[in-house]
């Protein structure tokens, strides 16, 4: 994904650095990497937030539907929810969260 590419060029730039000595454009385009990464960071972020807002807020609307059809006696629609469950490796995911917490954490000392 975008982030880890822009993490890997970042630690390329870092390789061919130790190599060539410093140099401000170097410099600069390290920091202009780490800016693109911090903003994509903030936006994947920000989507998952608005990805789950809305899944609750179906759930929660579709609930309220199904409580007032119970109420009013209606048993019939046309209209049916389907929610699909995915199957994940628990552990893995833990995993590959804890790494991305990580690697945050990094990046923010860096800076």
């Amino acid at each position: 994904d975008k982030l880890n590419a822009l993490r890997n060029a970042v630690q390329n730039i870092y390789r061919t650095r130790a190599g060539n000595g410093s140099s401000t454009i170097i410099e600069q385009s390290i920091s202009e990497y780490k800016l693109e990464i911090r903003q994509t960071r903030k936006l994947r972020d920000s989507e998952q937030n608005k990805d789950r807002t809305l899944l609750k807020s179906i759930i929660r609307a579709w609930n309220e539907i199904k409580s007032l059809r119970d109420f009013q006696k209606f048993t019939n629609t046309a209209v049916k929810l389907s929610l699909r469950k995915e199957n994940v490796n628990k552990k893995e995911d833990e995993e590959a969260h804890e790494a991305e917490i990580q690697a945050e954490i990094n990046e923010l000392i860096e800076e």
